[in-house]
């Protein structure tokens, strides 16, 4: 403070500047001035400049006493004492319209004007103790810094507003790292007049004289948001109008989100993306094709999305964007492969197929591939495709991933391998009726309706005769015999009289089509089964009744010379057995 109370201004006539300039001056006690005299002179009078700036560019002066002789201003108009219009920067002009006389006792009494108030044409006495209604609000931006915390004073005489500065000394006050500006938290004795809205503090008139406010800066994270990848790979639509697989990532936003934040998105790979939303329910949906993700040529390329939290930054005006920090999410989209084996076959087995994995239903859209181009085992047939989780039929789409292996990556393995059912042969028997006839009967387990079994037998010409005949289908009882592989199926065939005895064996094999190769399938035959042509007897010789052919009657004169032998070498052993026993008992040799 500056102590002017035993100055005899009474006889002064020039107070232009006397005060000016005195930056940190807050009170001055001008109880003992008397102005009237220096009044009456201005700028055009050869006596000097009077008032003219007397307390101009004091920015901290909120304080005056003024004494019965302390006038102001000469007329209600008259501002020399508040300003220098020698300056020409009304910055630095002392307002005269923002002051409260404090009486003794009360509330203090605004003053709209202090020209008119201690103007001499006014006639009133200027005594008295004049403030301004000043605010000091206090600023802690809260940024963990030393010098965290500012105050600037606020005349709240009359309505007004004030924004926050977000600058100290021309240089922007810093965030903490990582945070956001969150808005500003206030303090103050009077609630009903001071608010705090974005960056801008206002206040209605008021002449309290002890108000105070303070206003904190708060500050929030700004998290990592979630990434979920869907993969559409069911050979629906997708959003281009296409059936190809597409990619949608999920993105959410992290806890102590705000109405307003937005996320971004990038994909590294492919042929790239970027793009932002602002999330409906925290939540953003990017739709993406497989190619802005990663090679589409490639199952075992990576993809490699990354995401971030943006935000408004309400400290700059206009208002910035802060961004959070990173969220990265790398790996190989979902897919399937299938490996065939051959199993007991032998040759190539079909190519190993793949196709990316359908997330929600965990399908893949992949055919389960038919046997060929394996070769079979002999007397074989395609029976199905054995995984470690169970068996699948060829032409099966699209292939359930719970078939296979699934790695940690994503990875489905569908090891198959072929399983084969041999053929069984046809049973197969014969029997030579009295009448020369061969009857031969079997059974098969045919597969298809139009299987046969192929008979061949000798034939009296020399060539082997051979027919092909259907099982029946139907049972003993008269009941449909179903063609499963498993079902016996029974036959019946004749063979002529004439057939030779002695030229080998009635063969019978099964014949199929193996249909899980392509059409129209490929022959498969079963083991052959063999049975030797049953011999004639002399029961079975027509020697009476009918007519004797020459060649049966040779055979049967054969067959008789050959029975008359046969007795006779057997009496010959039986009569010389008798001598050997006669020799070791001594007893005389019978006749």
């Amino acid at each position: 403070s500056l102590d002017v109370t035993k100055f005899n201004t009474a006889n002064v006539t020039n107070m232009a500047w006397m005060f000016k300039g005195c930056k940190k001056l807050t009170s001055l006690d001008l109880s003992s001035f008397d102005t009237r005299l220096s009044l009456t002179y201005d700028l055009d009078t050869v006596m000097g400049y009077g008032v003219q700036g007397m307390l101009a560019d004091n920015p901290s002066l909120r304080e005056l006493w003024l004494g019965p002789h302390t006038h102001l201003a000469k007329n209600d108009n008259d501002s020399r004492v508040f300003w220098d219009s020698t300056a020409g920067d009304p910055a630095t002009n002392l307002p005269y319209d923002t002051w409260v006389e404090v009486p003794a006792t009360g509330r203090g009494i605004p003053v709209p004007d202090m020209r008119s108030r201690t103007s001499v044409s006014s006639g009133r006495n200027p005594q008295g103790h004049y403030v301004m209604p000043v605010l000091a609000l206090t600023i802690d931006y809260n940024n963990g810094l030393a010098d965290h915390v500012d105050t600037i004073s606020i005349n709240t005489a009359r309505a007004g507003s004030k924004q926050i500065p977000w600058s100290r000394q021309g240089a922007p006050v810093p965030a903490p790292d990582g945070k956001l500006f969150d808005g500003w938290d206030l303090a103050t004795n009077h609630p009903d007049h001071l608010t705090v809205s974005g960056n801008t503090v206002s206040w209605t008139a008021a002449n309290y004289l002890d108000a105070d406010a303070k206003v904190t800066a708060k500050w929030r994270t700004l998290g990592q948001p979630a990434i979920s990848l869907n993969v559409h790979a069911d050979a629906r639509t997708n959003p281009w109008g296409s059936t190809d697989p597409w990619v949608e990532v999920t993105t959410t936003l992290p806890s102590g989100r705000r109405a307003g934040d937005a996320i971004s998105l990038q994909s590294a790979n492919g042929t790239g993306y970027n793009g932002t939303c602002t999330p409906t329910a925290d939540t953003c949906t990017f739709n993406l094709t497989v190619g802005q993700v990663r090679d589409p040529a490639d199952f075992e390329a990576a993809y490699r999305l990354t995401a971030a939290v943006s935000a408004t930054d309400i400290r700059t005006d206009p208002a910035g964007t802060a961004t959070g920090p990173t969220t990265e999410q790398q790996g190989i989209l979902p897919y399937t492969s299938i490996n065939y084996h051959p199993g007991v076959g032998t040759g190539t087995p079909p190519a190993t197929d793949k196709a990316l994995t359908d997330t929600n239903s965990r399908r893949a859209w992949l055919t389960v591939a038919g046997p060929s181009p394996i070769t079979r085992p002999a007397h074989s047939l395609f029976d199905t495709w054995r995984s470690s989780h169970g068996t699948v039929e060829p032409g099966v789409t699209p292939v359930p991933v719970s078939m296979g292996d699934t790695d940690t990556k994503g990875r489905t393995v569908l090891e198959l391998t072929a399983l084969w059912t041999l053929l069984a042969a046809p049973g197969l028997s014969a029997a030579r009726a009295n009448n020369g006839t061969i009857s031969v009967t079997g059974t098969s387990k045919p597969r298809r309706g139009t299987d046969t079994v192929h008979v061949c037998h000798p034939a009296a010409n020399g060539t082997p005769r051979c027919l092909d005949i259907t099982p029946d289908a139907s049972g003993p009882g008269g009941n449909t015999l179903p063609y499963d592989g498993a079902t016996e199926h029974p036959w019946t065939i004749t063979l002529p009289v004439d057939t030779p005895t002695d030229e080998g064996t009635i063969d019978a094999t099964l014949n199929t089509i193996d249909t899980a190769y392509p059409a129209p399938g490929q022959p498969v035959q079963s083991p052959t089964t063999s049975t030797p042509v049953p011999p004639l007897s002399l029961q079975s010789l027509p020697l009476t009744g009918g007519r004797a052919t020459p060649t049966l009657l040779a055979l049967a004169a054969t067959l008789t010379t050959a029975m008359i032998l046969v007795a006779a070498a057997t009496r010959l052993s039986a009569h010389r057995r008798k001598a050997r026993h006669r020799n070791t008992t001594g007893q005389p040799n019978a006749q």
